[in-house]
């Protein structure tokens, strides 16, 4: 699945484009203690081309920004579901 997705940051607008290697890459490298470097690597993985200098600037310039756009992409690019926990049923008594 790929998806096209735009982010508007400071009046900038920025192209992505998410494919699920990139979402499954971002959500395995991620871990308790490595949560920038993730994020770092999905956006600028993502971003449009012509447009990844302008981003890495804002990112340097705005520290946990690129947490920000992550978060915003692996909302925008999951799918919406709908998951409810039920209580096991009972045994059957013999």
């Amino acid at each position: 699945m790929e998806k096209q997705i735009d982010l508007t940051v400071n009046n900038n607008e920025f192209n992505f484009t998410v494919e699920l290697g990139d979402f499954h890459s971002f959500i395995n490298e991620m871990g308790d203690n490595n949560k920038v470097q993730p994020a770092y690597a999905f956006v600028t993985r993502t971003i449009k081309h012509d447009q990844k200098d302008q981003l890495i600037k804002l990112i340097n310039d705005n520290p946990g920004l690129e947490l920000e756009l992550a978060g915003a992409l692996v909302t925008e690019y999951k799918p919406k579901v709908s998951v409810i926990v039920g209580k096991p049923k009972a045994a059957a008594s013999k």
